[in-house]
């Protein structure tokens, strides 16, 4: 297994339990501190608050950060994190490079694992917090709720497919850009998160391209009609391609997807379908 990609000043050192990742600037004392519910050396509670849980992670806000921890699943994260730290590391290794290549993600402050003689029961990414911004298909349900002008909307999704382009153009894949993976303060920037699902040195095959317009698709397609998504998905795709036929793949294969949502959905027994 190679070494974690590692941008700038990065330091590695030991700490107890603990091996950090971290930017040179800052201390490992104090990132440690931030991850434990400890008390500070002037008696202050550090206050943590959740932004996600699953029972795969726990996903919180510290001061400044948000940190990003893996969960024990009742043993079975030590079995996980120890034989399978590589796509764990992932993260830490996306947020590290896109950062470096200057697409907007949040900054990369640290990377922690937990454990002794090989064996690693947690681990937690940390990167900076991003004040003010929002889940881009929550955004665009605000445009949409208010009767936002065509040149609005256009705008808005110009500004969304030059981010994903920049995405693209460094290299990389992100297999779940979805609304929720793609935050914006003012629908005219935006941040890429949820960068376990980044993978680096990916060709962007057709299959995967398509898999990402498809996503986009799904996620905007309860707020706009096909129409304006058309219009997206046309400047994010090849030039060179059968346009209208690609368009007809990705509305297929939206309604396959659909299906499959849906049929998890009834068989979990949820009264609603989204």
């Amino acid at each position: 297994m190679g070494p974690l990609f590692c941008a700038g000043d990065i330091r590695r050192e030991r700490h107890g339990f603990v091996t950090a990742y971290f930017r040179s600037e800052l201390a490992l004392d104090k990132i440690v501190c931030a991850l434990h519910p400890h008390s500070l050396s002037n008696g202050d509670k550090l206050c943590r608050e959740t932004l996600k849980r699953s029972p795969k992670s726990w996903t919180y806000r510290v001061g400044d950060w948000v940190v990003k921890e893996g969960r024990p699943q009742h043993g079975l994260g030590v079995l996980k994190h120890t034989l399978q730290r590589g796509r764990y590391r992932r993260a830490w290794d996306a947020a590290c490079f896109l950062f470096a290549e200057g697409v907007p993600t949040p900054e990369p402050i640290a990377y922690l694992e937990y454990g002794v003689l090989g064996l690693i029961w947690k681990n937690a990414l940390v990167v900076r917090y991003l004040e003010g911004f929002r889940r881009s298909d929550h955004y665009a349900a605000g445009l949409a709720e208010k009767g936002a002008s065509e040149s609005e909307i256009g705008d808005f999704f110009r500004c969304l497919a030059d981010a994903i382009k920049s995405l693209c153009a460094a290299g990389v894949y992100h297999s779940d850009l979805t609304g929720k993976n793609i935050l914006t303060k003012d629908g005219r920037s935006f941040q890429f998160i949820d960068l376990d699902a980044v993978h680096l040195g990916k060709e962007y095959t057709l299959a995967r391209r398509m898999r990402n317009h498809v996503q986009l698709y799904d996620t905007f397609l309860e707020w706009f009609p096909d129409e304006v998504l058309r219009d997206l998905i046309a400047m994010l795709a090849l030039p060179e391609s059968d346009f209208d036929a690609w368009m007809r793949g990705v509305r297929e294969a939206r309604q396959r997807r659909r299906a499959r949502a849906e049929a998890i959905w009834r068989k979990e027994g949820r009264p609603e379908i989204p």
